[in-house]
């Protein structure tokens, strides 16, 4: 069985105690790269991340269906639900396991109601929950224990060591099948005790207060250490955001940091994960379209994500409606428009206790109930002296775990890319920070927009990858056809020959680094040539000629009637007309005639010279000879 699974399959198998012939036997392969469970969620062998198939609501998944009057075990994840069923048949008998069911719920965000709705159906009346050991799981157990009392059925839950789930346990046992003989056993007889037997010191711990001494023993053993960030991820793997820790993304506006936060967002639905949004900004309408744009469907949007949009303080009555929100356990929670909260709040923006009475009374409970949370903020408008943090107290940037910074390149549109730098400010855990540049850049982030299809794709991209490529001779092509046409338009552009996301990647190249002008003329965009892309010219060849008399370009604020600038000159070859023109070609006016103003040579103190192939040397700047020619 084993040679139908990739290096990478088998040791996921070892690593989570899994017989290969078990998976093999419930209807598991491997595909492209990726594990497939029966239902079709795919587990990503590189990434780690299950991802649940667009547009397709989250089931539960019955690996081995009960015997009559035989009780079910109840696990989190595939993993654990095959690590189970692998080790079923070693059992001994005498444990009174035989025709022991094994049912797995995709995560603690699936519905309680319809857990218990598979139970009934199965007339199931004894149930051993065994989900992660974390606050998650640990919520999810109550909350189905609840339910299944309602129902009549007896729920018993397993408790594991903080921080495991039921997979590693079988990993590391030496006889796993004895370890989960005895793990229910135990946990049925802790659910037989008299309520009045709960042990002594679980009774101590409830009066004690946060000043108590903690616990030390699971981070002495390596169990509760700090884990790498696993939310918002690059595309070489390297995530940046943190489970259960606090976070800021902060920039100028329409700097593109919702989508850095919907991107997260985003993931995270796609896999089947629960996420809330609280915006003090925006409105429903928007977010949603950004949603749909990013690839989720409606109904993944419905079953995964909450959405709130708070206009009054957290009062007793706001705070229930906002514990009911938290109630699904959301993996990530992003916190849009602080400036706007705290003035809700009726804090001060730049009092430094405020900022601490801020972060205790919304994203510090939120992060100790064990998501993480990303608060979306702004800079100040100087940027000389605006620092590492957000506009106001400088206790915004104290007060988080971690901290980046997004600073657009290319302004990003509705049909049109953009791309913005994002620099990491602050990493307390320390596993971002080894991945940034020396300049503290972890990522750049390309945005497309596809006009036709409404698709948004983000693709954050590791900094001055040195394997990256840069298409120096398909920018040198598209500088040679701005030069020869000022005024070219994106049309234009794609007829130059090359492969086209190669061409997108080099014009983006000679526009951020002053090659080339890009100008709004009406509905049109038009490129002007700045200076000549000379990289990888070889000494024999000459570089793109410069117009002697170069073409007016329009005036950006040409919409105004008082301007007096002439418009813009067409491509070579165009027509000059725009869309009404062009729909009744008689009515189209001649191509207005510009004046040549003579030429002498350049008068600057210091010329920037650029060579000609047919002429004497040209000022870039004034655009004139500098010097006569013979």
């Amino acid at each position: 069985m084993a040679e139908e699974f990739s290096a990478g399959g088998l040791a996921y198998f070892v690593s989570h105690g899994i017989e290969p012939a078990t998976a093999v036997a419930c209807g598991v392969r491997e595909e492209g790269g990726a594990l497939v469970f029966p239902g079709g969620r795919r587990r990503d062998l590189r990434s780690g991340i299950t991802k649940q198939p667009a547009g397709e609501p989250l089931e539960h998944w019955w690996i081995t269906e009960p015997q009559p009057d035989q009780p079910v075990l109840a696990c989190e994840g595939e993993g654990d639900g095959l690590a189970t069923a692998s080790h079923l048949p070693q059992i001994p008998p005498a444990a009174g396991l035989d025709g022991l069911g094994v049912l797995v719920v995709p995560g603690c965000g699936f519905p309680v109601k319809r857990l218990t709705a598979a139970l009934t159906e199965k007339g199931v009346s004894e149930v051993f929950l065994a989900f992660d050991a974390n606050d998650a799981g640990r919520s999810y157990s109550a909350k189905v224990s609840e339910a299944l009392e309602a129902a009549g059925i007896r729920g018993v839950i397993v408790e594991l060591p903080d921080g495991t789930d039921l997979a590693d346990q079988l990993a590391e046992a030496d006889e796993p099948a004895e370890w989960l003989a005895h793990a229910l056993v135990d946990a049925e007889a802790a659910a037989n005790l008299p309520s009045g037997d709960t042990p002594s010191s679980e009774a101590e711990a409830r009066g004690k207060t946060s000043w108590a001494s903690l616990d030390l023993t699971a981070v002495l053993e390596g169990r509760d250490s700090e884990k790498p960030p696993e939310i918002l991820r690059r595309e070489d793997g390297v995530c940046l955001i943190y489970a259960g820790k606090l976070h800021s993304g902060s920039g100028e506006p329409e700097g593109c940091k919702g989508w850095f936060a919907l991107q997260g967002c985003s993931e995270l639905i796609l896999a089947g994960r629960p996420v809330a949004y609280i915006d003090f900004e925006d409105d429903e309408a928007t977010i949603v379209w950004r949603l749909l744009a990013l690839g989720c469907s409606p109904a993944q949007i419905a079953e995964w994500f909450r959405y709130v949009r708070p206009h009054e303080p957290l009062t007793d009555p706001a705070r229930a409606d906002l514990d009911d929100v938290l109630s699904h356990q959301p993996d990530l929670v992003v916190i849009d428009g602080v400036t706007e909260a705290l003035t809700i709040f009726g804090l001060d923006l730049n009092d430094n206790a405020d900022s601490a009475r801020f972060y205790e009374l919304l994203p510090r409970p939120i992060v100790r109930n064990g998501a993480a949370v990303l608060l979306i903020d702004h800079v100040t408008k100087d940027r000389e002296s605006r620092g590492r943090y957000a506009i106001g107290a400088q206790h915004k940037l104290a007060g988080v775990d971690v901290a980046y910074g997004l600073e657009v390149v290319e302004p990003f549109g509705r049909g049109r890319d953009g791309l913005v730098k994002v620099t990491v400010a602050k990493d307390r855990p320390g596993h971002v920070r080894r991945h940034a540049d020396e300049q503290n850049r972890i990522a750049e982030m390309k945005l497309s927009s596809d006009l036709e299809t409404g698709r948004v794709t983000v693709d954050l991209v590791a900094p001055g990858d040195a394997t990256a490529f840069r298409p120096t001779f398909l920018m040198r092509r598209i500088s040679e056809a701005v030069y020869a046409e000022p005024g070219i338009t994106v049309r234009g552009i794609r007829g130059v020959r090359g492969n086209h996301t190669a061409k997108q990647e080099a014009l983006r190249l000679l526009i951020t680094e002053k090659y080339v002008d890009r100008v709004q003329d009406g509905q049109a965009i038009r490129h002007y040539p700045l200076r000549p892309f000379t990289e990888g010219v070889q000494e024999d060849e000459t570089v793109p000629t410069v117009p002697t008399v170069p073409e007016a370009r329009p005036d950006r604020a040409q919409a105004h009637p008082e301007h007096t600038v002439p418009r813009a000159p067409s491509p070579l070859g165009g027509t000059a007309r725009g869309a009404a023109m062009e729909d009744h070609p008689s009515e189209a006016s001649p191509r207005p005639t510009l004046e040549v103003v003579p030429t002498t040579t350049c008068t600057c103190s210091r010329p920037a010279r650029s060579p000609r192939g047919d002429g004497p040397p040209v000022c870039m700047k004034c655009r004139k000879p500098t010097e006569v020619a013979a």
